[in-house]
Parts: C-alpha cells; sequence; structure tokens
C-alpha cells in the first residue's frame, strides 16, 4: 500500500533503478510508456523490417520479440494509457511474425562457417530469450496461488473496473514484495469506454478518475472492527504517510479481516462495532492516506489472536480473495 499505483517492480536492466529515483510522476509514466510501447514497437519493426539470412536467424528474432511483447502486455499498466492498446500491440506482433516469415522462403535453415560476428548476436540474442523467457515463466506463476482462499462478493458495481496491482508476485503486484500480509493485494480502478481509468495521464483533478466517488460495497457479511473518517482526500500525486490506508473499513468474519482503504472523505456509512452484511454500502472510493490517485485497496488477513484494531495493517498471514469466483490478477476486468 502506498507506492505509485502504476510503478512497476519488474522493470529490465537499470530501468527500474531510474524509476526508483525519479521524484516526478511525469517522469514515472515517461519511463513506462518506454517500456510498454516504444522498446516493443521497435522489436516489432526489427522483426518486421529485417531480412533474415537463415530461418534460424529468423527464429531467435521472433523469440526475442515475442517473449517481450508478451511479457509486455502481461505486466504493463495499460489502464494508464488504454487497455485496448496491449491488443493493437499483439496484432502487431503477429502481423509482423506472418510476414517476416513468408521472406524466409528459400533460404537456408543454417548455413556453416559464420564468422565471429554471428556467434556473437547468435549468442545475445539467445541470451534475451532465456532472460524474456524466464520473466514470462516467473510473471505466469503469478497467476497462482498456495494459500487458502476466500471468497468475496464484488466490492464495486456499476461500471468496468480494472486491477492495477494483483497477484501472487512483484511481477504482477508491487505489495508482494512490500508486505507479507499484504502479498495478495489488489489495487482496483475503473475504465472508461477507451479503456483508460482518467481523462488524461496524470490529471490533478480528483473527478477526472473514472472509479472517484464509486460506492464501495462490503465484500463480506461480518463485523466492522475498525471504520476511520476523516482524513482529507489528496491532489494527486500528494500522499499522506502518517495513516497509510487513509479512511478505512476493517471487515472481521471469523479469524479474517478485510480491509477496505483509500476510502472518501466523510463517505464512510458504517462504526465500529456494527454488524455488516455482504452487498451493503460502507462507503465511496476516494484518495485519502499513502496513495498517488484514487483507487480501492482491498486486501485480507488471516489472525488467530486477538490484536488491538490499530495494529491490524503489518499483520496476519495473507489470504488471497476470490471476486465472482475470480482470483484476479494486474490488468484483470470485472
Amino acid at each position: 500500500m502506498g507506492a505509485n499505483l502504476y510503478e512497476l517492480n519488474n522493470l529490465p536492466l537499470s530501468t527500474y533503478g531510474v524509476l526508483a529515483l525519479a521524484s516526478s510522476g511525469a517522469l514515472r509514466m515517461l519511463l513506462v510508456f518506454v517500456q510498454m510501447l516504444i522498446l516493443p514497437a521497435a522489436l516489432i519493426a526489427w522483426l518486421w523490417r529485417r531480412r533474415s539470412k537463415t530461418k534460424l536467424d529468423w527464429l531467435l528474432r521472433l523469440c526475442v520479440t515475442g517473449t517481450y511483447v508478451l511479457w509486455a502486455v502481461l505486466i504493463g499498466p495499460w489502464s494508464s494509457m488504454s487497455l485496448h492498446l496491449r491488443w493493437a500491440l499483439l496484432v502487431a506482433f503477429i502481423a509482423a511474425a506472418i510476414i517476416s516469415f513468408r521472406r524466409t522462403r528459400g533460404v537456408p535453415f543454417y548455413m556453416r562457417n559464420n564468422g565471429l560476428w554471428w556467434w556473437l548476436s547468435f549468442g545475445g540474442r539467445a541470451l534475451l530469450v532465456v532472460v524474456f523467457g524466464l520473466r514470462l515463466l516467473v510473471t505466469f506463476h503469478a497467476w497462482t496461488y498456495e494459500d487458502e482462499a476466500l471468497a468475496i462478493a464484488t466490492p464495486l458495481r456499476g461500471g468496468r473496473y480494472v486491477v492495477a496491482h494483483g497477484g501472487s508476485n512483484f511481477m504482477l503486484n508491487y505489495h508482494s514484495d512490500d508486505s507479507r500480509p499484504q502479498m495478495y493485494a489488489l489495487d482496483i480502478s475503473q475504465v472508461g469506454p477507451l479503456g483508460a481509468r482518467a481523462r488524461g495521464l496524470l490529471p490533478q483533478r480528483l473527478d477526472r478518475y473514472a472509479i472517484y466517488g464509486d460506492t464501495v460495497y462490503s465484500p463480506i457479511s461480518g463485523t466492522v472492527v475498525v471504520a476511520l473518517d476523516g482524513r482529507p482526500d489528496l491532489t494527486p500525486p500528494e500522499s499522506d504517510s502518517t495513516q497509510p490506508a487513509g479512511n478505512h473499513v476493517w471487515v472481521r468474519t471469523g479469524d479474517v479481516y478485510i480491509l477496505l482503504a483509500h476510502l472518501k472523505s466523510t463517505s464512510v456509512r458504517v462504526r465500529t462495532g456494527e454488524t455488516v452484511r455482504a452487498g451493503e454500502p460502507i462507503g465511496q472510493v476516494g484518495n485519502s492516506g499513502r496513495t498517488s490517485e484514487p483507487h480501492l485497496h482491498i486486501h485480507a488477513v488471516r489472525i488467530k489472536e486477538e490484536v488491538p484494531p490499530d495494529r491490524l495493517l503489518p499483520l496476519g498471514d495473507p489470504v488471497p480473495l476470490l471476486i465472482d469466483g475470480r482470483f484476479l490478477t494486474r490488468n484483470s476486468t470485472f
């Protein structure tokens, strides 16, 4: 909880180091744009336009481009621009693969007596395939979970919602590295008809974010153990590190506690000690606490012993959440 909503903990090579040092939201967005669109487009153009002397050369370029493009499609925070762009990227790659393959007709699969430069190029491309392939495997693993899951009702209704962070490892979910109790946490935004979560890339006006003000519903039936309100909604990218969850509600059922955080100021409709039913309104999405822009943060933990309510955030064993029966990861929509 609390990092930039579109921060990526898995950028290639040295990009993560640059991103971690970036104090400007515009710079962070620029680096994400380069990773998601510029680099994949350059690789697709390389596959499309360059003629291969051998089928082996074409196959390596196909694997380098394909593994990177697929990785970018899976891990990119596409709602920061448009969810539709990822499909355009895939279509462009498929078209480049077909056209470039047709150009290999009549060329040998492999040529003997290749020079040093060819072998260096071959080794470099093979290494890239291994690196991008391993990243893909880690990404696929983020779609799985090992802990006992909890089925919950959707906490949001009336729109098309997208997961900005979600999954079981750092490749799709920065929470997995940030805090073990939040290993399966979800950051949720809403997207409009064009597939973007806001009108503009980094708007400061809260009402330009599609999710701002949406009603939040209790995902389970249980007891409200914490209901905090009165924290201000901040202007992006302002953040409040003194109260990371901002306005928030903790709901308990059995030994499981669910947090719904960053709620809108003065919107919380429940009180500590009350019993709530699944589907009952509890507040609205805001931008309070340690957050970069309006979104709903939700995560669940299992705590068997009694703990003070103000100690809940850093405690507990992580619980995977199934929303309408699905384990949601980054770019999942519902």
